[in-house]
């Protein structure tokens, strides 16, 4: 496994691979890198030669741990068994309550220039031979501007350690004492990692399974270390694969805590792969009395509707009555332990909100969001101005980049700005007419606490230190969780493409490297594609149909129908084909992320369209049925999904589609998915 290195811009064409030698931590172990596939293996970090991001002395994690006790000390974990837990800990991890954030960046084309020196900071978590240790933040030399977008990294240390990297300008503050609790203490595969005791995860490994379902069940506030009042209630059961991902809430006395959630991975006999969660570890106070409960609430709903000013003429409704601890309702990084709350519908004409209100207090508002279902679009012209550091990019009242156009606003004079307000509304459309993925503002909006609640947001005109301006690029920043235009890119598919990768974040965490980065990027363009094919805008012609970027200032920049007229595979491992690598970079783009993409947009456009393909004939089944599909293949693929597993998801994900009559999909339909699969030779 390669050392862990940032996220740099993604090309979109690259020349061939490199590789760089092995990196060795002090003990003479290899390094361990951010979860991708199961290949891991366990030691310090250090930098080989051109294994590390950059200049500068190597860091070795070993040497900065104190030495075990040898009456304690252990083997390194297999690396067969590391895979699932970094995924694991990726996901879960609030890396918020270290003063960072972990920021996904999703260039559209090259971004190469060099730019600022960048800082690596090391955060080693309690093991039972070691306690937590913050390593001081050390030069690594000189990077591209966009590498400011702060990348999550997870090492294993060959004592069994884990080692939570990150890029970072701030300051890291010392981590809290994780929790070493397992369901399955006999395991010996028990990994648990907490911050301020609001997230933990747990995972066994497909070779050891633990506990039944009904047990787990049973188990999740020991685990968890919940309130001992606390039950689970499951809201939601997925197959995926053979296995299944049960989703539960946290329920105390009676009342939902709000955010919570536990999840489970179980293997197809029932039996506990992974689990992680979100929960209140405590209470505080009771709920009112039935004599004094009107009271309250009517006291509740005057102090939302005062928190949002939303005027006299404004409804407000009790929605329910909840437990509220800040960390778990992701409000705060720290405070698991709930109080009582109300949370209060209030609803104008033009906006709504949901407020949560403290029922020890009435006068006390919790939090404020934008209510679901309702658009909120916050746009931001940026007028050529270079960004520095990642805050430079937000938008927002109170940001570097003001609002030019909010919801119900009137137009901009700039073009750009009125083309993502107007393409941010035909991505979210498509979203809810074609998915189950919902109301997109809800999923990747963000909210700045800049009086516009929870919103879609986007800096557009926006040039980059170190960059050409006019900067001819678009990329969606996950830490921002907001969009960022150059000039001239602010089309419909780009838009859709981009929103995308936002998606993709929220829903299967697809890193972004060889084959999943592939499929990272074949979902935008599929989904990107979908929409502007259906939204009516006057560049849908026929010609410029599964045509990426026309109307823009970049032009056509991918052929999703015949992907080898920009360099990209039509077939998988075919002319093209960029081999993944141990060693991914901005120069190999990533193992290819861009290149091998063509294969799963070749794939689309046959199921939507039909064709014949490598002797094999699809009947196309149309945008409506395709999307469906596409989108549930989204909810089964995991982090690391490869091009064979995504083959899998697709054929599990049309039948259980065709089971539960969705969108009219058929098992005819489902023949047409495995030819598509058949025809770019997926295995």
């Amino acid at each position: 496994m390669r050392p862990s290195r940032p996220r740099v811009p993604r090309s979109l064409r690259s020349p061939a691979p490199g590789r760089g030698k092995t990196a060795r931590g002090s003990k003479g172990t290899e390094v361990a890198r951010e979860p991708v596939r199961a290949r891991p293996s366990v030691a310090g970090w250090s930098r080989g030669n051109g294994a590390s991001p950059g200049g500068g002395a190597p860091l070795r994690c070993l040497a900065a741990l104190p030495e075990p006790r040898r009456a304690v000390a252990r083997p390194p974990p297999a690396p067969s068994r590391l895979a699932a837990q970094f995924v694991s800990i990726r996901r879960s991890i609030d890396i918020s309550s270290y003063q960072t954030r972990p920021i996904a960046k999703h260039l559209l084309t090259p971004s190469v220039k060099r730019g600022k020196v960048l800082y690596l900071s090391v955060v080693f978590p309690r093991t039972r031979q070691h306690p937590p240790t913050v390593l001081r933040s050390q030069e690594i030399g000189m990077m591209t501007p966009s590498t400011r977008r702060t990348r999550v990294a997870l090492a294993a240390c060959a004592t069994g350690a884990l080692a939570l990297m990150s890029l970072s300008t701030t300051a890291i503050a010392a981590p809290v004492q994780p929790s070493s609790h397992s369901i399955d203490s006999g395991s010996g595969q028990k990994l648990s990692l907490s911050t301020n005791g609001a997230v933990q995860s747990l995972t066994t490994g497909k070779d050891k399974p633990s506990l039944s379902a009904d047990a787990v069940s049973k188990e999740l506030a020991v685990t968890f270390k919940a309130s001992p009042k606390s039950n689970f209630s499951k809201v939601r059961g997925d197959k995926l694969g053979q296995g299944s991902l049960n989703r539960f809430q946290q329920v105390i006395d009676g009342h939902v805590v709000q955010g919570s959630s536990v999840a489970t991975s179980l293997d197809g006999s029932g039996k506990l792969l992974e689990t992680m969660g979100n929960v209140a570890t405590g209470t505080k106070g009771t709920f009112p009395g039935k004599l004094a409960l009107d009271r309250h609430a009517k006291d509740a709903k005057a102090a939302a509707t005062k928190s949002v000013k939303a005027g006299a003429k404004a409804t407000t409704t009790v929605k329910d009555t909840v437990w509220f601890a800040p960390a778990v309702a992701g409000t705060a990084t720290q405070g698991t332990v709930a109080e009582p709350a109300y949370r209060v519908a209030v609803s104008t004409p033009s906006k709504g909100w949901v407020v949560t209100v403290s029922a020890l207090d009435t006068s006390k508002v919790l939090a404020t969001t934008t209510s679901q279902h309702e658009i909120n679009r916050v746009i931001c012209d940026a007028n050529r101005a270079k960004a520095t550091v990642t805050a430079d990019f937000k938008c927002g009242s109170t940001s570097a980049n003001k609002p030019s156009r909010v919801e119900g606003g009137a137009a901009s004079s700039i073009a750009d700005v009125n083309n993502v307000y107007n393409f941010f509304a035909d991505t979210d459309a498509f979203y809810q007419k074609n998915t189950k993925a919902g109301d997109l503002t809800a999923m990747v909006g963000a909210n700045y606490n800049d009086g516009a609640g929870k919103a879609m947001r986007a800096s557009v005109r926006q040039c980059i230190s170190g960059e050409d301006c006019p900067y001819l690029n678009a990329f969606w920043d996950d830490g921002l969780s907001a969009m960022v235009y150059g000039e001239g890119v602010t089309t419909d598919d780009v838009t859709g493409h981009e929103l995308t990768h936002g998606v993709t974040s929220k829903t299967n965490g697809l890193v972004y490297e060889n084959e999943a980065g592939a499929i990272n990027e074949s979902m935008s363009d599929i989904f990107g594609e979908l929409m502007d094919v259906g939204n009516g805008s006057s560049d849908d012609t026929a010609t410029n149909r599964w045509k990426m970027g026309e109307g823009s200032s970049l032009g056509v920049i991918r052929d999703m129908k015949a992907p080898k007229t920009h360099q990209q595979p039509d077939t998988y491992k075919g002319t093209y084909w960029v081999p993944t690598t141990k060693n991914p970079t901005d120069s190999n783009d990533y193992g290819g992320v861009h290149s091998n993409s063509g294969v799963g947009n070749k794939l689309a456009s046959l199921l939507v369209d039909g064709g014949s393909h490598n002797a094999v004939t699809v009947k196309g089944i149309g945008v409506a049925k395709s999307s469906q599909i596409f989108w549930t293949t989204q909810t089964l693929l995991t982090s690391n999904a490869t091009y064979s597993t995504m083959g899998k998801a697709l054929t599990q994900a049309c039948s259980t589609n065709a089971s539960n009559a969705l969108a009219g999909i058929t098992t005819a339909d489902c023949t047409q998915v495995t030819n598509a699969i058949k025809a770019v030779k997926i295995p």
